[in-house]
């Protein structure tokens, strides 16, 4: 502490002069700052410059973050502006059917947000809403949970991937607190497809699935065990099934 000090009286000796005004926190004198009239306990004042300059760090780290999380909740894939932009409180239900599903959706979120584990099966026809609802069970996930939630279209993912990033590409998906695969099935059909496929279901105990592959298509495409995997902890309160449901981007037509 005495070092500490004669650098202190030595960097403000110039500037200030001794007081008998005493700081009890850090046993010293404080000094009188003729420019600002102020006594100041150099100690003191070092420790509100280190709080401001932790708070600054904290607020770019935040944004550092929430930028992240944006980035692969609607760019790490090639997601269209609609979907980008899909919440669950801008779903539009109308019939009873939808007002059903996006309970289900809101139900879904809230047990995600209570760290629940288990996958969750979204299977229907394209544009039948699955993929609104995917994106807005995600976003309020990562909204309230702090959470980067990948959304991974598999077509844009298995394009992606070689042999120089297949792993990076992986461990990401693998590793994420909750990960959206979407339009699962319609990918290329391949061994490393099927590989890749199997790896991150295996690893994964968090994960919302889209497809429009019938429980029977998926066995026959990826086999018994990856369909095990796919189907981890999906039960009837974890699986809906978008049937009566009308096109939604043909509404104007």
């Amino acid at each position: 502490m005495e070092k500490a000090r004669s650098k202190y009286d030595g960097i403000y000796e110039a500037q200030t002069t001794p007081t008998d005004d005493y700081c009890e926190k850090h046993d010293y004198y404080k000094r009188y700052f003729d420019r600002i009239k102020q006594n100041i306990c150099p100690f003191c004042e070092r420790e509100r410059k280190d709080k401001e300059l932790e708070n600054l760090n904290l607020v770019k780290y935040k944004a550092e973050q929430k930028r992240k999380r944006d980035y692969f909740l609607n760019r790490y894939s090639s997601l269209n502006e609609e979907i980008q932009q899909a919440t669950l409180d801008n779903y539009k239900a109308e019939s009873q059917e939808e007002q059903n599903s996006l309970a289900f959706a809101k139900r879904v979120a809230n047990e995600f947000i209570q760290e629940a584990k288990n996958n969750v099966i979204l299977i229907g026809k394209s544009g039948t809403g699955k993929s609104h609802l995917s994106h807005g069970i995600a976003k309020e996930v990562s909204d309230t949970k702090e959470w980067v939630v990948p959304y991974v279209n598999m077509v844009d993912f298995m394009t992606r991937l070689n042999f120089d990033n297949k792993a990076s590409m992986i461990e990401r998906i693998v590793n994420a607190e909750l990960v959206v695969i979407d339009d699962l099935g319609s990918e290329m059909e391949n061994k490393l497809t099927k590989d890749v496929i199997y790896e991150i279901f295996d690893k994964r105990t968090r994960t919302i699935v889209t497809t429009n592959m019938t429980g029977e298509q998926l066995i026959e495409r990826y086999g018994n065990r990856t369909y095990s995997r796919i189907m981890k902890g999906v039960d009837k309160e974890h699986f809906m099934k978008f049937e009566n449901m009308k096109d939604r981007r043909r509404l104007l037509f």
